[in-house]
C-alpha cells in the first residue's frame, strides 16, 4: 500500500525528468500547440465577432444542415470532442447573436441546434479568414507536413478515445461518408 506524503514532507522531483516531460509530454505539447493555434485563429476571426471554437461549432452545424439533419447538443459535443458545458458556453453568444437556434428535440428530453440564415451568412464571411490561416500554416510547415500533422492529431484523438473505451471518431477530413457531423 503506498502512502501519500504529508503536506509537511517536501517532494523531491528530478529536474531532468521535468525538462523531459516539457519536451516530450503528449498532453502538454498538444495543449500548448492548440492554445497557440487557437489564439492565432481567434485573431483572424475577431473582426467577424467569432472565436475559433465558435467557428468550429458553426461549421459542424453547417455540415449537419447540408446533410439535412438536425443534431442534438450531445452529438455536436461528441463530434467536436468537447464537453457539454463548454459547448453551452460557445452556443450562448451564437444564439444571442441569432446565428444558431436551439430547440427541443423530438423526444422533448433532447435539445437540438441548427444554423440560422444569419449563421450561414456569418460562416460564409469568415471562410476567407480561415483560408488565410490555413495558407499561413501551409506556408510555414509545408503542405505535406501540415497534412501529416492533421492525420497524426486524428490518430491521437482516436488513441485517447480508445483508452477511454469510447468509439473512434472520424478523423479523416476528406471522408465523404460521414456518419457523424
Amino acid at each position: 500500500m503506498s502512502s501519500t506524503p504529508s503536506a509537511s514532507t517536501p517532494l523531491v522531483v528530478d529536474e531532468a525528468k521535468l525538462y523531459a516531460i516539457a519536451q516530450q509530454c503528449v498532453c502538454f505539447n498538444l495543449r500548448r500547440g492548440a492554445r497557440a493555434v487557437t489564439q492565432y485563429f481567434d485573431g483572424l476571426f475577431q473582426p467577424y465577432g467569432l472565436r475559433a471554437t465558435q467557428f468550429s461549432v458553426l461549421g459542424a452545424l453547417a455540415i449537419a444542415a447540408a446533410q439535412e439533419r438536425s443534431v442534438s447538443l450531445t452529438q455536436i459535443a461528441e463530434a467536436l470532442v468537447m464537453d457539454r458545458s463548454t459547448l453551452a458556453r460557445n452556443l450562448q453568444p451564437l444564439e444571442r447573436d441569432g446565428l444558431v437556434e436551439i430547440a427541443l428535440g423530438a423526444d422533448r428530453r433532447t435539445r437540438v441546434a441548427r444554423l440560422t440564415p444569419a449563421g450561414h451568412a456569418r460562416l460564409a464571411q469568415v471562410i476567407g479568414a480561415w483560408d488565410e490561416g490555413q495558407a499561413h500554416f501551409a506556408a510555414e510547415l509545408g503542405i505535406e507536413q501540415l497534412a501529416e500533422m492533421v492525420q497524426t492529431i486524428g490518430a491521437v484523438v482516436n488513441a485517447a478515445h480508445k483508452h477511454k473505451g469510447t468509439d473512434q471518431v472520424d478523423t479523416d477530413p476528406g471522408n465523404s461518408e460521414k456518419e457523424e457531423l
